[in-house]
C-alpha cells in the first residue's frame, strides 16, 4: 500500500496578520510583567535601607560616627588625685626651747649650798662657783679672779650681784638628767650652762685648775 501524503494546508494573509498581532501583544505584557517585577524588588531594597540604617550598618560592620571619634580621640586618663600635704613648720627659736621647770630660791638653795660646781658651756669651760649659807657666793671665771657675790630669787630666775659688778646676772636654772643648767635671762632658746663636776671642797682662788 502506498503511503498518504497529506496536503498542505493554505493560509490566508489575514490569519498572518492576526497570528502577528497576537504575538505582539503576549510579548508586551511579558516586557510589562517582568519590568513591574524589577521595579518591585528596587522598592523593597531601597525600603529596607531606609528603615533600619542601624542594622545595615553593623550586618557591614560599619563604624558610625560616634564610634570613629573615639577611635580617633580615645579618652583622656586622669592622673590620680594626690592628698594634700601640710608644709612643715618653719624651725624657730621658740621651737628649739626645753621643757623645763624652773627652781624656785628654796630649790636652788637646796641643790647647791655647800657646794663647789664647775659649769661649761658647748663644752668649753666657763667657770666655777662655790655656794655659800646666807645665799652667799664665790664665783671665777675660766681666766680671771675670784669675786665674792649674793644671789636672790626674781620671778622665775635666780640673780647674782658680784663686788664690783654693776650688771646684775639673772639666770633660769633646771636640774635636769645631764646636770644642773642654767639660761642666760631666762632665753631657753640660747645655749645653757651645764654642771661638769661637782665636790663638796671649799674653792681655792689660787689653786683652781680649769684643765682637770
Amino acid at each position: 500500500m502506498r503511503g498518504f501524503k497529506s496536503r498542505p494546508q493554505s493560509v490566508s494573509k489575514t490569519d498572518l496578520e492576526t497570528n502577528s498581532s497576537q504575538i505582539g501583544r503576549m510579548s508586551r505584557r511579558a516586557s510589562h510583567g517582568r519590568a513591574r517585577q524589577l521595579l518591585g524588588l528596587a522598592i523593597v531594597a531601597g525600603g529596607l535601607l531606609i528603615a533600619a540604617p542601624e542594622t545595615f550598618a553593623r550586618s557591614t560592620d560599619i563604624p558610625t560616627t560616634q564610634d570613629a571619634q573615639t577611635q580617633r580621640f580615645p579618652p583622656l586618663a586622669l592622673p590620680p588625685r594626690v592628698a594634700a600635704t601640710t608644709p612643715p613648720a618653719p624651725t624657730t627659736a621658740a621651737a628649739t626651747k626645753v621643757a623645763i621647770t624652773p627652781m624656785t630660791g628654796e630649790e636652788f638653795d637646796a641643790r647647791t649650798q655647800g657646794r663647789t660646781i664647775h659649769f661649761q658651756s658647748n663644752g668649753v669651760d666657763y667657770g666655777v662657783e662655790e655656794y655659800l649659807p646666807g645665799n652667799k657666793v664665790k664665783w671665777i671665771f675660766s681666766e680671771g679672779k675670784c669675786k665674792m657675790g649674793e644671789w636672790y630669787q626674781a620671778g622665775n630666775q635666780i640673780c647674782f650681784e658680784y663686788d664690783g659688778d654693776e650688771e646684775i646676772q639673772c639666770w633660769i636654772f633646771a636640774d635636769q638628767p645631764k646636770g644642773l643648767m642654767a639660761w642666760f635671762k631666762g632665753n631657753l632658746a640660747d645655749t645653757p650652762l651645764i654642771s661638769t663636776s661637782e665636790t663638796t671642797v671649799p674653792l681655792d682662788c689660787e689653786m683652781i685648775d680649769f684643765g682637770v
